[in-house]
């Protein structure tokens, strides 16, 4: 393949990306769609340099060996406990199937991809802040009720996808995409200012779950060169700040002591209620029964969760009718792997954030140059989250979400290696 071929199919790869990301928050079958043509391009590329004989020192495979085989054991929680269950169908090995085997072949291609060509995967980011915002404000009625994102997303998705786009955007005054010094800044100001707006406007508790990581992340990135005495100053001023500046604002206040009041009741009630916090509880010790009935394989289909609540569960009271109806999942991703695939599932849940999630907090901690830095703590925001959003949010309920997850982890870890490979320094550093 000549240059410019190879350049096409390089901006091809990136624009994809780029596309995913902002239909990632706004459509429902794109997603999909574009995440396996992107597994093609993939090994398209991948089988080009190949042919080319392009040196990979730097960025081979075998140096992420060991996190690879980690997140390739939630594939085999799923298979062996759907072995045992002698039942192959649901979505259960496809979504282990994206994460598992999607994330090296995505690594294998876009690792050639040069660093001043992929950097531009963050338009699809700022893009899709924008439609974000855009569409929550047309959603929003004059009294600044909850918007309906259903069509899109449940509100508590949408709203975490957001803070993690934003977080993004954040780490991203790190990396020079234009010429233009001042006006990228303000651009990107704006557009970080936008999505914490939008995140407001969704009133989701769940999200001020990821504040202290990014603000941690913040401080490792922005003030490397400052003592740990400083930086442990900054973070708790810039951490109070934030939630204090959150938690003042009135609809996000309500929704604060909503939850506290629910959690209150429910627990006097002895979980009969069927609100928003007393449900989850519910389905939390729904979910815990179940795995306690099938410890080490689970049910083997995360679709047996309502049938069980209906047949056992709520005979027992363990669950109202009201849940039985309306829920037929944990809303929590640790406790469906733990119902649904048992305790080896669990450990692959927990694999998948916290393999790659730990390797780029090194990163971030660890690298020189601030272009490094603020690319590994994009990597670290987003595994880091995705772990303390599962706590009260299904995340994976969909293919679009992770697939979502897989190609950034992708994305970015390619950009960390080529970058390292290129020996890039910022000159902001």
């Amino acid at each position: 393949m000549n240059s410019r071929a190879q350049t096409i199919l390089d901006y091809s790869i990136v624009s994809m990306i780029a596309g995913m990301i902002l239909s990632t928050v706004s459509s429902q079958k794109i997603p999909s769609l574009l995440f396996y043509i992107l597994i093609a391009a993939s090994c398209l590329n991948w089988y080009v340099h190949y042919r080319k004989g392009t040196s990979t020192e730097g960025i081979e495979l075998k140096q992420h060996k060991t996190l690879f085989i980690l997140c390739s054991v939630s594939l085999v929680a799923v298979l062996l406990s759907k072995a045992v269950h002698l039942n192959m169908s649901g979505t259960e090995i496809e979504k282990a199937v994206r994460f598992s085997i999607g994330l090296p072949l995505l690594y294998a291609g876009l690792r050639f991809i040069p660093y001043n060509r992929m950097k531009y995967v963050f338009w699809g980011v700022y893009l899709g802040i924008l439609f974000m915002f855009c569409y929550v404000v047309y959603l929003t009625d004059s009294e600044f009720n909850r918007p309906n994102t259903d069509a899109i997303h449940n509100a508590v998705s949408y709203a975490v996808i957001g803070l993690l786009l934003t977080g993004l955007a954040l780490f991203s005054f790190g990396i020079r995409l234009t010429n233009k010094k001042i006006f990228e800044f303000i651009c990107k100001t704006v557009t970080v200012s936008l999505g914490i707006i939008t995140f407001v406007l969704l009133q989701t508790r769940t999200g001020i779950l990821a504040i202290p990581i990014l603000v941690f992340l913040m401080t490792i990135v922005f003030f490397y060169r400052e003592s740990i005495l400083k930086r442990l100053i900054v973070l708790l001023i810039v951490l109070g700040v934030s939630l204090g500046g959150l938690l003042s604002i009135p609809t996000m206040q309500k929704r604060v002591e909503l939850a506290i009041n629910e959690y209150n009741t429910c627990v006097a009630s002895d979980l009969t209620l069927n609100t928003s916090i007393c449900v989850r509880m519910q389905l939390s010790r729904a979910a815990w029964r179940i795995w306690l009935d099938q410890p080490w394989f689970g049910t083997g289909d995360n679709s047996a969760f309502q049938s069980i609540m209906k047949n056992e569960l709520l005979p027992l009271k363990a669950v109202s009718q009201y849940t039985v109806n309306i829920f037929g999942e944990p809303h929590n991703d640790y406790l469906q792997n733990l119902s649904s695939f048992g305790v080896f599932g669990l450990i692959g849940l927990i694999l998948w954030y916290f393999a790659p999630g730990l390797f780029f907090l090194k990163a971030a901690m660890l690298s020189k140059t601030l272009s490094q830095r603020c690319v590994a703590a994009m990597g670290a925001s987003i595994c880091l989250s995705f772990s303390l959003f599962s706590l009260t949010e299904l995340m994976f309920r969909n293919m679009r979400t992770i697939s979502f997850y897989v190609v950034v982890v992708a994305v970015i870890m390619a950009m960390l290696c080529v970058l390292r490979q290129e020996n890039i320094i910022s000159k902001d550093t």
